[in-house]
């Protein structure tokens, strides 16, 4: 199997692959890739509502086959809502699903 190499940048660490991982071909690298952002941004989202998260994955040539970024932009939308102790989660998912938004309220 081909070994494919994964460096990542949280937004204030940039980590180089010099291992790499085996995997069966570039779309299940991709897939590799794209599933470390997740775990990324949950490590760091305690530490800014602005970042951006990337991978670059490497072939075993050590040519760059696939990049992906993902931006965390965060602010409150206004200084009511935030005295009231509310909270808006705006989740979308694609462009097919339509924008979801639920408010939490503290206690």
């Amino acid at each position: 199997m081909p070994r494919f190499f994964f460096d990542t940048d949280n937004g204030s660490e940039r980590l180089i692959d010099l291992e790499g991982r085996e995997l069966p071909d570039n779309a299940a690298a991709r897939w590799a890739g794209l599933e470390t952002l997740p775990d990324m941004v949950r490590d760091k989202i305690a530490e800014g509502d602005h970042r951006t998260f990337s991978v670059v994955i490497r072939n075993a040539e050590q040519v760059v086959i696939y990049t992906a970024t993902l931006v965390l932009m965060g602010g409150w939308r206004n200084h009511r809502s935030r005295s009231r102790r509310g909270i808006s989660i705006v989740v979308r998912l694609s462009r097919a699903i339509p924008k979801q938004t639920r408010t939490l309220t503290g206690p």
